[in-house]
């Protein structure tokens, strides 16, 4: 159903019914790539204090807060929030949500280049599905998504593997849409393995229409037609397309996309030697991207994202970043997980302090790093205020830190956030 009409009928439902439907509205949202709308409903739910009457709905909520984060760009925010939700997944075994919320998660290891950590859900979540009468498009997602790890880590042979099961799963199912994406995904593979004749010969093959509106859902297709094209120094044909995909991502407020966005237009302009444009809006991407420590989304564009990262050193632009972003295409080869800037790994880390911060205060302190107010901390988290109050109180005290920035300014050079 259409988000726009299901939300003209909330008035009509009784209370739970409501919450069930701004829920359905809001994931819907999501789908559509309209991350803003999302963003509207599913603030409905700070000021209702939602009867669930189902625990599943309550994963189903809290996971959607943790997609909604991802495609605004608030990686911190998103894994604060799903972080309470690793605690839960044995209530829900084999249930369709859960792995949808594993694979948001390894799409955030993924960016922060924790690869073995994104493996390991991955290869949990097809051992399982394999063996369930789950939908096979939970199958299809997770060879995609392990294709790109494997690739990472230089298994590229396995990567290849991965990715023609996608192909295989897509095309048993007979979606023209399923097997087209995963061709899409097939090409930009073939991109990164150099075998470029045969993604040239996908983007022969790919028909992008010029008076058609740009919709979301092809939005992997384009912007791997787009590498094609900068790969071919075509970029009078990927700069156009780049503005109405930039367009459409700041008018629905996805973060992550814009970062990626702007990164593509740097290489474009790159390939047209236009060396001050490319870098200034590679700036652009900088600046977004520092905060929330985005890895992969650069170190996946190889060389040439390489290079540029080396002009713009000149620049003192982001700087400290830029030297962690340049550090982790020097490891790349030989290292699966260089730890990105700013960020410690929740799992694999050895605590510096005397008093090791609890985890709750550790999201508590990843919160407050995005901005958030002790009552958006209470309501993401599920507590209250003044216990809020205490664990930064409790923070503070072990971080030898007068108030909130200086936390967070200690806590991130001592690699706990």
């Amino acid at each position: 159903m259409n988000p726009d009409i299901l939300q003209a009928r909330l008035s009509q439902a009784p209370v739970e019914q409501v919450d069930r439907n701004l829920l359905v509205a809001g994931r819907a949202y999501l789908e559509l790539g309209q991350a803003n709308k999302a963003a509207q409903v599913l603030s409905e739910f700070e000021l209702a204090h939602f009867k669930f009457s189902h625990n599943r709905e309550k994963f189903t909520l809290i996971n959607t807060f943790g997609e909604l984060c991802l495609h605004q760009g608030k990686l911190h925010l998103a894994a604060a929030t799903y972080q309470p939700l690793l605690d839960l997944v044995a209530e829900h075994p084999l249930d369709p949500i859960l792995f949808e919320f594993h694979y948001g998660l390894c799409r955030l290891y993924y960016e922060w280049n924790y690869l073995e950590k994104a493996k390991q859900y991955l290869l949990w979540c097809l051992e399982k599905i394999h063996h369930s009468r789950l939908a096979q498009t939970l199958l299809l997602v997770g060879y995609r998504s392990l294709t790109w790890v494997l690739w990472a880590e230089g298994q590229d042979q396995a990567a290849d593997e991965a990715m023609q099961q996608a192909i295989t799963i897509a095309q048993l199912m007979d979606d023209p849409g399923l097997i087209k994406q995963a061709k899409a995904h097939q090409a930009r593979l073939w991109l990164r393995r150099g075998k470029l004749d045969a993604a040239a010969y996908w983007a022969e093959e790919y028909k992008l229409s010029g008076v058609d509106p740009i919709k979301y859902k092809y939005q992997f297709e384009y912007l791997t037609l787009v590498r094609v094209f900068i790969n071919q120094r075509q970029s009078d044909k990927a700069i156009p397309l780049l503005n109405q995909l930039l367009q459409a991502a700041t008018i629905t407020e996805r973060g992550s996309d814009i970062v990626e966005i702007l990164a593509l237009k740097a290489l474009a302009y790159q390939a047209l030697d236009n060396l001050e444009q490319a870098l200034t809006e590679l700036a652009q991407a900088l600046c977004r991207a520092e905060r929330e420590g985005y890895i992969r989304t650069f170190l996946d564009e190889g060389a040439p994202m390489a290079d540029l990262l080396q002009h713009v050193t000149t620049w003192g632009v982001t700087l400290a970043y830029v030297k962690e972003l340049l550090n982790a295409f020097a490891h790349s080869t030989s290292h699966g997980t260089v730890a990105p800037p700013g960020v410690a790994s929740t799992y694999n880390h050895i605590n510096p302090l005397v008093e090791p911060l609890t985890r709750r205060e550790i999201e508590v302190l990843r919160l407050v790093t995005a901005g958030n107010s002790n009552e958006d901390v209470a309501h993401f988290l599920s507590i209250a205020p003044t216990t809020v109050k205490k664990h930064l109180g409790n923070i503070l005290g072990k971080l030898g830190a007068k108030n909130r920035t200086q936390a967070v300014a200690k806590a991130q050079a001592l690699d706990l956030i």
